[in-house]
């Protein structure tokens, strides 16, 4: 899968194309991507960076940073994914000049798969008339439904933030997974008995913490390690930032640079403050051995 961050590093073939920030990659994204793989032209996804809502408003709450949606992508047999960045310029574009100097220019569409309620350009001024206007067909996909509602971004953050991990893996078709490279914290862990492999929480992520039983890709080969893992500012050390602290089961050796995948599998407790570092001691005891209990009952 190549991956552009210039329309002007493009080749003029034809394209079947996806539009939209794919946030999550879940179940009615895929959709459309299959639904673009039945056509013979290229199959391309046109992304943006920064997230148009955090551009706007700084608000963006994502389940996936770009190299994870990226991943996602690739696995799903994506020909191309072009980057575009988004910024005030890009923004003023209404939809005729969207579709007319970006799909159909740019991208030499000749088709653009999307939802039905797609719209696009500035104040949402265009919709699937405005691109069939410039001669490019529009394969609508209505939207997938579970739980009789309508698939979305929205719902899986939800689903996490109320700690309902397994909800938001059925609509995301995958499990949810942290990407990050390990750098070195406190070490406050190892002295306690619970060595940890210390990951960055990035500001625009979703807003999540908590304890969780976890399953870590890139550790060993053809593998992934079992540990349980705590997400949050550490209120019983005064921790500042967000950190995903990974303990990782039966496991000896030095990770520090490795670039980890982090699967959040269930979510055990919210995090919380104790008296103590022996009170604190004594539940990631508690957490761990739930944690086990939980991924061995799934292996």
């Amino acid at each position: 899968m190549r991956v552009y961050r210039s329309f002007d590093d493009l080749s003029p073939v034809p394209r079947s194309v996806v539009i939209g920030n794919l946030d999550g990659v879940h179940i009615g994204h895929q959709a459309l991507i299959r639904s673009a793989q039945q056509y013979p032209e290229r199959v391309s996804v046109l992304t943006f960076e920064p997230h148009p809502k955090d551009f706007f408003t700084r608000t963006a709450s994502r389940l996936m940073r770009l190299n994870e949606k990226l991943r996602m992508l690739r696995s799903l047999g994506v020909d191309e994914v072009i980057v575009a960045h988004f910024n005030h310029s890009f923004a003023q574009q209404n939809g005729v000049e969207f579709a007319t100097h970006v799909l159909r220019q740019k991208l030499n569409a000749q088709r653009v798969v999307v939802g039905a309620d797609f719209r696009f350009g500035h104040r949402q001024s265009g919709n699937s008339a405005t691109i069939r206007e410039v001669g490019i067909d529009v394969v609508p996909v209505m939207p997938i439904e579970l739980d009789g509602k309508p698939v979305s971004s929205t719902r899986v953050r939800d689903h996490l933030q109320a700690g309902q991990v397994p909800d938001a893996q059925r609509l995301l078709g995958h499990a949810y997974v942290v990407r990050g490279r390990v750098f070195q914290g406190q070490q406050l862990g190892r002295t306690l008995g619970f060595p940890t492999a210390n990951l960055p929480w990035f500001g625009s992520r979703l807003k999540l913490s908590g304890i969780f039983a976890v399953r870590v890709h890139g550790v060993a080969e053809h593998r992934a390690w079992p540990g349980v893992a705590s997400l949050g500012h550490r209120p019983t050390v005064d921790g500042r930032g967000v950190w995903l602290e990974v303990h990782l089961f039966d496991y000896s050796g030095d990770l520090y640079g490795r670039t980890l995948s982090v699967e959040l599998c269930s979510k055990l407790r919210d995090e919380l403050k104790f008296d103590s570092l022996e009170a604190l001691v004594a539940q990631m005891h508690a957490d761990a051995a739930e944690a086990r209990a939980w991924l061995a009952q799934r292996s």
